[in-house]
């Protein structure tokens, strides 16, 4: 089993676990400051970097967009974009490849031959493209491309419901199926990598 580690990933846990440290004083913090808005305020920024809350805030507000551009689960994406950046696949990237996953599950829902025959490729049929939401095709799809054994078919697949610059190393990243995949975000939950749920809904309303 890959293990997960990486100034990348510590990197996302420091920021994740700073923001949801952020969320459990919020209370308290915002109590304190009624009373003594400027010795209070002085503290929490002493206590925090400003970059770095800033950076926790944009992560929680980007997963919140993605969130809902895409129906997949905060925690989930947390882990995937974690995952696909060890197989090269940054984050915009990542956001952008499950962006165009939507819209073609969409497309094959709609009867688009090419997009059919491309999730079909994957052992997925029109019935489960049909029942399932993007993040459990999603899943399903990981060990459809573990199943293609030549690179250059898998390649083309890939960028066929990824995208051409997404699709290679999201190709790489699903050829692990996902007993692998999950295996990997667990150690990132077990690390405390993601943000918590509660953080991201919030981070639409600051």
């Amino acid at each position: 089993m890959p293990r997960i580690a990486s100034l990348a990933i510590d990197f996302t846990t420091n920021v994740a676990q700073i923001a949801n440290d952020m969320s459990k004083v919020r209370g308290s913090v915002e109590s304190t400051l009624r009373g003594i808005k400027t010795v209070a305020a002085t503290a929490f920024a002493t206590f925090i970097p400003l970059a770095t809350i800033n950076q926790a805030l944009h992560m929680a507000s980007s997963l919140h967009d993605l969130k809902q551009r895409t129906d997949f689960a905060a925690e989930s994406l947390q882990a995937y974009r974690a995952i696909a950046g060890q197989n090269t696949v940054d984050m915009e990237t990542f956001d952008g490849a499950i962006q165009k996953l939507t819209v073609n599950i969409g497309h094959a829902r709609e009867g688009s031959q090419a997009m059919v025959d491309a999730f079909a490729r994957l052992g997925i049929s029109a019935k489960d493209l049909a029942a399932l939401s993007p993040e459990q095709v999603f899943v399903k799809m990981q060990d459809g491309f573990a199943s293609i054994k030549n690179t250059s078919d898998r390649a083309a697949v890939s960028a066929t419901i990824f995208g051409k610059i997404a699709g290679p190393g999201m190709a790489v990243m699903m050829a692990q199926g996902s007993a692998a995949i999950s295996a990997q975000a667990e150690e990132l939950r077990k690390l405390g990598a993601f943000i918590e749920d509660g953080l991201v809904a919030s981070s639409a309303k600051a």
